[in-house]
Parts: structure tokens; C-alpha cells; sequence
């Protein structure tokens, strides 16, 4: 049985903490507030991640702590996986594996392996993305990191889910569960009802809506403005559109809209629109619908995502075509083509073999 362990502060409470601590201190605390920072920065800025990991580099190399170059590389290589630079993403987590392979830390080295299988995962390499998480697995476990370990269980239910075994991805999913309920993580616990909450959608809506609903309560007290609750949010809207249930839909979708302009959730602001775009176009408003797709063709152009460009301009295609401009409709088309390819060609290794440990 794990140790039950007390409910931790939010990411968000962590951050307006570290925000008041940085420039305090020694250059070492100093280093160590920053790279905690940026680690939780990452997703919703990751810009300003690299900047605090780039300056944090410098400070860690004149003062010669490794560890902290180290850590910054495994930072840096998270924001370049939030921003979909997959090579720049393998570079610096190759630099941070190669420091905590040295010094044996099993725990940074799980996290760092972790890192490989979730940009092997978006490259497609699911064979790879699965050896790189039972690596983790086990290094995790050798540790006795029992967070470490719970996240590694969700990834692979991610990887099982990708090759079609649902199943096996719904155990493992249910497994992480249980570990963060037990440690008292209730903010990964929420994501992982949401990811439970994904598995059912097809099959049993009525589980998933549950396992939504259980996700939104936690985080509307631990974390009511980052992009987990706006993540849940959005597939509750997009489960309810599909039962017919619009006006709740809408709503959803539209507060997870909201939540993700608050945050600064630039790739989240993409998915939304999108669907919304989607919604409108489906209940015949093409102005709302056109609206919605431009702005996330926009945001998709500057992130350089190419599937949020294929998806965006496909949806403005549609629009054109339901508006009687077929000439604009094969305009918009090839450019959508043109964001699937780039993803045909980043996804170059396509293997959905068993994860089966």
C-alpha cells in the first residue's frame, strides 16, 4: 500500500508562491526557484519557460552545479515538446539523460525518459514511446517514486489507446488512479478521471460524463483556471453536442474557451475554436462558424501546428463550400492538405505494437 500523503497546493498556487520567492535567496535558491517555475510555466507559456531555462543555464554553469543544467535541459524539453519542435524536444532531453545517467538518479532519470516516450508518442513512434515509458516504469519504481510511477501508467494507457487497445490503456489509466488518490495528488487526479473520463466516451457515455464531472468538481477548488479543468470542460462540451444536449454544450465549450484565454493556453484557444467552429457550422451559423476557424487557422499558422492548420482550414473550407464559394472551398482544401502532409511526414514511423509489460 502506498503511503497516503496530504493534498498538495495547485500549480497555480505553487506558481504565484515561486513568482513571489524568485530573485530571493542565494544563486542556488535562486536557480532552484526559477527552474520550479518554469517546469510549471511550460505548457500554458512555453516561450517564457525557455527564456527562465536559457538564463538558468548560464547562472548554473558559472556557479558549476550540474544538476541544474541538467534540469533545465529536461525543462527545455518539455517546452519544446509543448510547442510540437519535436527535434529540439530529443536534443535537450538526450543532454539532461546523459547528466542523471551519470549520477544514478532514478527518479530524473524516469521523468526524463518519460519525456522521450511523450515525443515519440506525438511523433507516431509508438514502439519507441512504449520502451521509453517501461524504462521510466521501472526506474520509477526503483525509486520508489510513486508520482513518478502513477504518470508513467497514464502515458502508457495514452500509447494503449493510440494502438487500440482499450482495455489494456483503461488499466492501466485506473491504476494511476488509484496511486494518485492514495499519495493525496488530486490534481493529477483529476487528470487522470479525465483521461478515464476519454476512454468511455465512445462506449458508455453516461461513465465518461461521470468521470468529467468528478475531474471538474476537484479542480474548480484546486485549480479553476488552468488547461486541465478547461481540457475537461471542452470534452464534456463535445460529449454533450453529441447527445443533443446544445445549450449545455455550448456553454462548456464556451467556459473552456474562456478558461484557456485566461490562462494564455494558445494551443488550447486552437482546440476550442475549432470545435466551436465545428458546433456552428453543424447548427447552420456560418459567420460564428467562419469566425471560430479563422482564429484558430491564425493561432495554428503562428505555433506552427500543423494538424491545428490542417483542422482549422479544413473547417474553413467547409464553410465556404456551405456558403456557394466552391473556388474559395479548393483554395482553403489545399491549404488544409498542406498542414496534413507536414504531419504525414512528421509522423514517419507509424507501429502500434502491444504495450504489454
Amino acid at each position: 500500500m502506498v503511503e497516503v500523503g496530504h493534498i498538495r497546493p495547485s500549480p497555480q498556487q505553487k506558481m504565484h508562491e515561486l513568482e513571489e520567492q524568485s530573485g530571493k535567496g542565494s544563486a542556488r535558491e535562486q536557480l532552484e526557484t526559477d527552474l520550479k517555475l518554469a517546469g510549471l510555466v511550460s505548457r500554458s507559456n512555453p516561450a517564457k519557460a525557455i527564456d527562465i531555462c536559457r538564463k538558468c543555464i548560464a547562472v548554473a554553469t558559472d556557479i558549476d552545479c550540474s544538476d541544474a543544467v541538467a534540469r533545465a535541459h529536461q525543462c527545455l524539453a518539455q517546452a519544446y515538446w509543448c510547442m510540437a519542435s519535436n527535434e529540439k524536444a530529443l536534443e535537450h532531453a538526450g543532454a539532461a539523460l546523459g547528466h542523471f545517467s551519470e549520477v544514478d538518479n532514478n527518479s530524473e532519470e524516469a521523468r526524463t525518459h518519460l519525456l522521450f516516450s511523450a515525443i515519440r508518442y506525438k511523433q507516431g513512434r509508438l514502439r519507441e514511446a512504449r520502451e521509453s515509458a517501461l524504462i521510466a516504469k521501472q526506474l520509477a519504481e526503483g525509486a520508489g517514486d510513486h508520482e513518478v510511477r502513477a504518470i508513467v501508467l497514464d502515458t502508457l494507457g495514452g500509447i494503449c489507446s493510440a494502438a487500440g487497445e482499450t482495455k489494456l490503456s483503461l488499466r492501466y489509466r485506473l491504476q494511476s488512479a488509484e496511486i494518485l488518490q492514495e499519495i493525496g495528488n488530486e490534481y493529477r487526479l483529476a487528470i487522470a478521471y479525465i483521461n478515464i473520463g476519454n476512454i468511455h466516451r465512445q462506449e458508455d457515455s453516461a461513465l465518461a460524463l461521470q468521470f468529467y464531472e468528478q475531474a471538474i468538481e476537484i479542480l474548480e477548488s484546486a485549480e479553476p483556471n488552468g488547461y486541465p479543468i478547461a481540457g475537461a470542460k471542452h470534452n464534456l462540451g463535445h460529449l454533450l453536442w453529441k447527445q443533443g444536449r446544445l445549450a449545455e454544450a455550448l456553454e462548456e465549450l464556451e467556459n473552456g474557451l474562456e478558461i484557456r484565454e485566461r490562462a494564455g493556453d494558445t494551443s488550447g484557444i486552437v482546440a476550442s475554436c475549432i470545435t466551436l467552429g465545428e458546433y456552428f457550422h453543424a447548427e447552420g451559423n456560418l459567420d460564428r462558424a467562419r469566425s471560430f476557424f479563422s482564429r484558430a487557422a491564425t493561432e495554428a499558422d503562428r505555433l506552427d501546428a500543423p494538424k491545428s492548420i490542417w483542422l482549422a482550414n479544413l473547417g474553413l473550407s467547409k464553410v465556404a463550400e456551405s456558403s456557394g464559394d466552391p473556388i474559395t472551398a479548393l483554395k482553403l482544401y489545399k491549404k488544409a492538405a498542406t498542414g496534413l502532409a507536414t504531419l504525414a511526414r512528421e509522423r514517419e514511423v507509424h507501429d502500434f505494437g502491444s504495450v504489454e509489460d
